[in-house]
């Protein structure tokens, strides 16, 4: 299942020579994604406990660096943000 993106976050006309399904631009959730508050040290923490819970040794490879950890975060601001939206 796809998420929903929003659609574009600037839309603009695509160059002719453009293939018509080509996106131009990114899209409203990884705007929303990159003006995201930054996670706080406790809510990364929080997530690598539970990675860690998942996967105490592992060794199915669920433990995500701190980098990871920040961009799921902010993406699940991202996805808040557009489910919000749609209410309107």
């Amino acid at each position: 299942m796809k998420k929903d993106n929003g659609g574009q976050a600037f839309p603009m006309h695509a160059s002719p020579y453009a293939d018509l399904h080509q996106q131009v631009g990114m899209t409203l959730r990884d705007y929303f994604a990159n003006d995201a508050p930054m996670p706080t040290a406790n809510d990364i923490e929080f997530v690598m406990k539970l990675d860690c819970n998942k996967d105490p040794h592992n060794e199915k490879g669920l433990i995500r660096s701190r980098l990871e950890i920040i961009c799921y975060l902010k993406y699940q601001f991202a996805d808040v943000m557009i489910k919000e939206r749609a209410k309107t």
